[in-house]
């Protein structure tokens, strides 16, 4: 009710200070009561612009028709009965109350959609930190993803080594690696870690490489206790020193040492870590020096410093960050953190400026249309359409000037409650000045103040209408800009998300490889060599051209060949699935997809599943067609596991396509392989 009294005050003052009634009083009590009639009027319409209906649709609405017919007949019965009595038609009555009544409703209406489009905003910048942790928890599992294979695949060289050598040794090595990586899985979800835990992890890792090279390698663990408390990126000094063994101990004929030293200078934590080289040069490049330093890049910011530096038979790394205790995990959060919003399209300042001049073009239409209706159901001579071109004129530069001025109080941060309420004190100061000149410009009437005091209510509603008009405006903008926001966060933690399947290793899978040759390690060494070369070919596979989303077809189809493959050593009487090409080998594919399915088919709970399955891939609609088969024959049931097996991926969308099914990755958003000419322009560019 305090807003609608607010706009009683103001048309009384109107009125009032234009007719130098001698009875105030009773002017003010006969507008309050021609405001009261919005009182229960305006929620009907309110609740229309929150409902998120098209404008064209609001303005048509039944609230609206039915407030611009309704409020003559409360004016004309209940408080002013005289007009009736006069001999006033009540279509000449409501046609006079034309701009009143709908520049009113238009601006609650617009309350209502300013009201709806600061909620989603609100809801979307909510989100938006639920969001941002989403897209840091996909880039820091795919940064941890990414040490597992690098890793493994190492060690496992070493085990191929071992295994027919010192079949005991490649046994307790075995034993070592199994435990390292359970403890590397159970460290992806901690962002960071102190630096006594990340050490005891680092102990384990050289006591498996301490096995591998025996006494010739020599290792140094200087940390004072005093910084052990202090925080490091999970997983970031391991890869580190695997660069240090891999460039600097493995060049190295005699003996080799690698020393970790730590201390604190004052805000600055620094990890130095040396090792003897040989003569080749190398160690500051590889995937270890880089993930460590994206590691680094995503935990800190540019608040970092990883420097490396060779002379005199040594290489030294020095890593360092801020000293300060360990920060709380990544929150985990639901794979899309936002409400139920509808999508609404970024709009320019030009097509802004369109809008408003295709806005006031049709309200003189309706102004010339309202005129001489009223004209000829009076009588009464028209006014120009010239005064009411000028005046449209006028609202629309009014409609660009508010635009702008609200704008420029938003970049301000001045709150939007305040800045509607300078816009409704500007309003009613310009509907009385507009009044005094149009009135003044018109022709001659023996009552020019009840004359100026209409046209001053008529002008401010239309004035209201505007200002809320440029803050819905805003909103949306606001809001757009928003969603645009909140669509490109999902899509880059979408992307990491696909950009960590070509790195994805199967914990259980690898656990179970590691146990088995361990086992097999001293009574049967060919197989558990053939265990350990049938993984290493998987994380081979799995390094080849790690940065490409690409990949041809025949590899893809050989990596989950393989896959299968490796399951079914381990478990020789379940169904071997065999996968082959069909079409194009060549075509580029997205990486990791095949992968995935793979070890969904294989998995528990699948159902029945085809022993053979060709893949071929269709460009055009980025889409996999899998075809299932047995013994040579198509089965129903094996092709709807597989549809279910594509569906339980997560990725895309799956549909039965004939005897085949078709594995849709047309909505995946990564980034599609370009052309050669479009590859000409990049490069160009």
């Amino acid at each position: 009710m305090a807003p609608w009294l607010l706009l009683g005050l103001v048309r009384a003052s109107f009125r009032i200070g234009f007719s130098g009634t001698p009875e105030p009083w009773s002017v003010l009590g006969r507008t309050l009561a021609l405001v009261a009639f919005w009182v229960p009027a305006a929620p009907w319409l309110y609740r229309l612009g929150r409902r998120g209906h098209p404008a064209v649709r609001m303005l048509l609405a039944p609230e609206v028709l039915l407030a611009v017919v309704l409020e003559p007949a409360w004016a004309g019965l209940i408080v002013r009965p005289s007009v009736f009595a006069d001999g006033t038609a009540f279509l000449t009555w409501v046609i006079d109350r034309l701009d009143l009544n709908l520049f009113t409703a238009v601006a609650v209406v617009g309350i209502g959609v300013v009201r709806r489009h600061t909620a989603d905003r609100l809801a979307l910048a909510a989100g938006e930190r639920a969001r941002a942790a989403a897209l840091r928890q996909a880039e820091f599992d795919l940064l941890n993803s990414q040490i597992q294979p690098h890793f493994l695949f190492n060690a496992l060289n070493t085990v191929v080594e071992l295994v027919h050598r010192d079949a005991a040794l490649a046994a307790r090595f075995l034993a070592d690696l199994d435990r390292l990586f359970e403890r590397s899985v159970a460290a992806d979800r901690r962002p960071e870690t102190s630096l006594a835990d990340e050490l005891e992890w680092l102990r384990a890792y050289l006591a498996v490489q301490r096995q591998r090279f025996g006494p010739r390698l020599t290792v140094a663990v200087e940390v004072p206790d005093a910084v052990l408390s202090l925080a490091v990126p999970t997983l970031v000094l391991q890869p580190l020193v695997e660069n240090a063994i891999r460039h600097g101990v493995e060049t190295v004929a005699g003996p080799a040492r690698v020393r970790i030293a730590a201390a604190r200078m004052g805000d600055r934590l620094t990890v130095t870590i040396t090792n003897t080289t040989g003569a080749a040069p190398g160690g500051a490049g590889g995937l270890g020096i880089q993930n460590a330093r994206r590691r680094l890049e995503h935990r800190h910011g540019a608040d970092f410093a990883l420097d490396f530096e060779r002379a005199d038979g040594l290489a030294t790394v020095s890593l360092t960050v801020p000293a300060r205790l360990v920060a709380g995990s990544l929150p985990v959060v639901a794979r899309d953190p936002d409400p139920a919003i509808p999508l609404v399209l970024p709009v320019s300042n030009r097509t802004g400026a369109l809008l408003a001049v295709g806005v006031w073009t049709g309200v003189l239409a309706l102004w010339a249309l309202a005129v001489r209706t009223s004209a000829s159901l009076t009588g009464a001579p028209a006014w120009g359409n010239w005064l009411m071109a000028v005046e449209a004129a006028g609202n629309l530069l009014v409609t660009l000037a508010a635009v702008g001025l609200l704008g420029a109080l938003r970049r301000r941060g001045v709150p939007a409650g305040w800045a509607l309420g300078v816009g409704f004190v500007i309003a009613a100061g310009l509907a009385a000045g507009v009044a005094v000149v149009t009135v003044a410009l018109g022709s001659p009437s023996p009552n020019v103040g009840w004359l100026r005091a209409n046209w001053a209510e008529q002008r401010f509603a239309v004035l209201a209408a505007i200002v809320v008009g440029a803050h819905s405006w805003w909103q949306y903008r606001s809001r757009a800009e928003a969603a645009a926001e909140a669509g490109a966060l999902r899509e880059a933690a979408e992307r990491t998300r696909f950009a960590q399947l070509r790195w994805r290793v199967q914990p259980a899978l690898v656990g179970e490889v590691l146990r088995r040759a361990a086992s097999l390690a001293a009574t049967a060494p060919e197989r558990a060599e053939a265990l350990t070369l049938g993984l290493s070919r998987l994380l081979r596979s799995m390094l080849a051209e790690p940065d490409d989303d690409w990949a041809p077809l025949r590899a893809e189809v050989g990596r989950a060949a393989d896959l299968a493959a490796l399951h079914h050593q381990l478990a020789p009487d379940g169904a071997h699935i065999r996968f082959t090409v069909v079409g194009d080998g060549e075509a580029l594919v997205p990486r990791g997809a095949l992968t995935e399915l793979a070890s969904t088919l294989i998995g528990p709970g699948v159902g029945a599943v085809p022993t053979g399955i060709g893949v071929g891939w269709s460009s055009a609609d980025r889409a996999f067609l899998l075809e299932g088969r047995s013994g040579g024959h198509e089965r129903p049931e094996a092709d709807a596991a597989l549809a279910a097996a594509t569906v339980a991926t997560g990725l895309g969308r799956s549909a039965l396509h004939g005897h085949a099914v078709r594995w849709s990755l047309a909505a995946v958003p990564i980034r599609p392989v370009p052309s050669p000419s479009q590859a000409l322009e990049l490069e160009a560019a």
